[in-house]
């Protein structure tokens, strides 16, 4: 069974072109900034030559945690928790 957190970092990869850090992505879920700022969202913008040149960090992020909320069929897959840990 595929994690969440796991479909959420595959699908940056995709778009970004490398997995990103699960401290990151865990960060980004939890809404932690650091110095006032979102950690993930800076490193999708830094892969900017991966993701498309109109989409800005936060619309990536987003789209990747559309595509993790829906799997693909024939197999089991956890949903997003509700909790920190994941």
């Amino acid at each position: 069974m595929t994690t969440w957190m796991e479909r959420f970092q595959h699908a940056l990869a995709a778009m970004c072109g490398s997995v990103p850090p699960i401290e990151l992505c865990q960060e980004w879920v939890d809404h932690i900034e650091v110095n006032g700022q979102h950690r993930l969202q800076n490193w999708v913008f830094s892969k900017g030559n991966r993701t498309p040149k109109w989409a800005q960090a936060i619309v990536t992020i987003e789209a990747a945690e559309m595509w993790a909320g829906e799997p693909e069929e024939g197999a089991g897959h956890a949903p997003k928790p509700e909790t920190a840990n994941l």
